[in-house]
């Protein structure tokens, strides 16, 4: 599939506008680190931009996607989407967009040796530990930041399989178990899988989380590393 303009985008969208009672809806794509969508409604039309993340999706993968957007412009609850996640989670999406991220991503050192560190020596002390099982890790990138950062210790793109760690985690100061509780957490989002509109940090999530054996200990070294910088 070709990657589409935004006139051929609002061309396809033409039927969701009668369908909304829309007079018309003007759509387009935006260079976007994340996949993400934005809409602003005047009078009785509706200028809709969207990730070009999308771009090359299938008819029926933009057409699910753009109206989802649409109801939760309208406040009406948005539906499960399985043909728009059935694409997205694919491996070759995962692959492809994850270059994109990594392009668009300006902290990352796209790589997981860092000047202490090892984050896959990290991820195979969990597999060993059995708090972690390969198929968490399937098609996954590992990374330290660039840059420290002491309030966000890490972040994970469930949409293309990253997990990203920040530097200051890269020291001989810091414990081998916090940072390997760290990247646990991340990979127990990689374990959720992309769910757009959910809450990542539900009860099933901090279940899991507390199996971790030294949580406490852990939260207590990185909230005073916060503290202390």
């Amino acid at each position: 599939m070709h990657a589409r303009t935004d006139s051929e985008l609002t061309r396809l969208l033409i039927p969701l506008a009668g369908k909304h009672k829309y007079d018309s809806i003007n759509a387009r794509f935006k260079n976007t680190r994340d996949l993400s969508a934005f809409w602003r409604i005047k009078f009785n039309s509706m200028d809709l931009t969207i990730s070009d993340y999308l771009d090359d999706a299938p008819d029926e993968v933009l057409l699910e996607f753009c109206e989802s957007m649409i109801m939760a412009a309208n406040g009406k609850k948005i539906p499960p989407m399985p043909v728009y996640k059935e694409w997205v989670t694919r491996d070759r999406f995962v692959y492809e967009k994850r270059k994109l991220f990594l392009k668009r991503s300006k902290n990352l050192s796209r790589s997981e040796q860092g000047t202490t560190y090892n984050l896959i020596d990290s991820v195979n002390r969990l597999l060993d530990s059995g708090l972690i099982v390969p198929s968490d890790i399937d098609n996954s990138l590992f990374s330290w930041t660039d840059r420290p950062n002491y309030r966000k210790v890490g972040y994970c793109s469930p949409l293309v399989r990253l997990v990203a760690i920040s530097s200051a985690l890269d020291s001989p100061n810091v414990p081998e178990n916090v940072l390997d509780y760290v990247v646990y957490h991340e990979i127990l989002h990689l374990r959720q899988g992309y769910r757009p509109f959910q809450r990542s940090h539900d009860a099933q999530f901090r279940a899991m989380e507390r199996l971790y054996p030294d949580k406490k200990e852990c939260d207590r070294f990185l909230m005073d590393l916060k503290k202390l910088n």
